[in-house]
This record gives C-alpha cells, structure tokens and sequence, in this order.
C-alpha cells in the first residue's frame, strides 16, 4: 500500500482478510502489446455486504461510485442499490466479463464495457462504430442512462438517449496495453466529476489510455495530470 499512499490515496477502507491472500491478475502479453489477464480473485470474493455496510456514509458523500467486477455480484448489487438511494452517480466498468441482470443495469450511470464485455452483455459483436452503436442501443434499452463503449485505438463511443458521438482515440505505438482500461475508467470519473461534458470526459480518458499503452507495467505507466495536459495540447484534434 506504500504505492498507493505515496500518491496521496486514502488506504483507510482497504480490509484484510486473515484466511486468503489478495487477488491477483496474471497477465500475458503478445508481439503486438495485447494482454489476456487470469484473475485468482482471492480476498476479493471475501468482502461482504456486512462489509459494505460500514462504508454507506462514505458512499453518500462521494461524487461518483466506481467499481468493477471483481468481487461478489451481491457486493455489487447493493452498492449500486446504496448509490441510487443517495443519488450517487455510478460507473461499472463490466470486468471480468460476465452477463449482469437488467436490474442491476437500471441503477448504472455510466456504463463502460469494452468490445468484448459489449458483445457478451448483448450479443452484438462489436467489428465496427456502427456495430458500437448497435450494442450501445441494446444497453440503453436495458436501462443504462449511459454507455461508453471503448474501442482500443479507435477511441469510444458515448451513447445515451440524447444520441451517440464517437470520439476518436489518438495514434500512439503500443508497448503493454495493461491497466489501459483502468487509465480510462479513472480518468472518465475524474473528468466527469470536475463536470466536463461527456465528449469531453471521453477524449480526456482516450488520452491518459493512449499514453498509459506507450509505456509497461499497470501503476507505473499511468501518467499525471501535468502529462495528460502536454500530451492534449500537442493534438490537432
């Protein structure tokens, strides 16, 4: 946790669990940079709702819920559940993969699966934007107020029942594309919570995943915001 305090993070809520060790992702790379990661979730799967019950105050006064797949579904549940009683906006970014339940859907603010999480939650393969789109409607049709569907080099789609805007992603030569999806998640909330709009949010996260490719590893390869802001004013578009 010396990482993650180094960086001013709160490590308060972090429980450890005496019986399991922590979860681990292994992960394996190819010529071209692309990862496949086998999750051993470990003490992740220990934390309960009992769990979560201690953290409602700290849920109620957040700007924005971020979570992922990674721990028991009923966990999941009744933090959206807590999030919608206290008009918290949620971000599930849906990984590991796996089918979820309209219900669950219904109470996402802003749903974030890549191309393949998209194809499992709907069936539509996504090849293309316009398949993006296919997708991202099945998902509004599910009760998402919000999806932004990330599409690797080729940017993301932001969809939602105002319409849908793709924002294209920014040409970079891919080293490890680890913790790309991570970089985008925090830096959408981050965007979003400062209130930039959502095309805005979105090409703000393509940037900090674009430059967190360029470089190995997952935590060392996120940039800062000083980064994020050179790498946004030497673009064109």
């Amino acid at each position: 946790m010396s990482v993650l305090a180094s960086e001013g993070i709160n490590t308060a809520y972090i429980l450890r669990d005496s019986q399991a060790a922590t979860g681990v992702g292994f992960i394996t790379l190819d010529h071209a940079g692309n990862n496949r990661i086998v999750v051993v979730p470990g003490a992740n799967l220990r934390y309960s709702v009992q769990d979560l019950a201690q953290i409602e105050s700290l849920i109620k006064d957040s700007d924005i819920l971020i979570m992922q797949l990674e721990m028991d579904m009923s966990v999941i549940e009744h933090a959206v559940e807590l999030a919608g009683r206290y008009q918290v906006p949620v971000i599930l970014n849906p990984a590991p993969a796996r089918a979820l339940n309209d219900e669950l859907l219904r109470g996402v603010t802003y749903l974030t699966p890549n191309e393949t999480e998209a194809e499992i939650l709907t069936g539509v393969k996504v090849t293309s934007i316009d398949r993006a789109k296919e997708a991202a409607e099945a998902l509004l049709e599910k009760g998402v107020k919000t999806v932004v569907l990330t599409l690797a080099e080729k940017g993301a789609l932001v969809a939602s029942n105002a319409g849908a805007t793709h924002v294209s992603g920014f040409s970079v030569q891919p080293v490890d594309t680890v913790a790309a999806g991570d970089a985008f998640n925090g830096a959408f909330a981050v965007a979003i919570s400062k209130g930039k709009s959502l095309v805005e949010a979105c090409r703000f996260a393509n940037a900090v995943g674009a430059i967190a490719v360029t470089r190995p590893g997952a935590i060392p390869s996120l940039p800062s915001a000083a980064e994020v802001e050179r790498f946004l004013a030497g673009q064109t578009s």
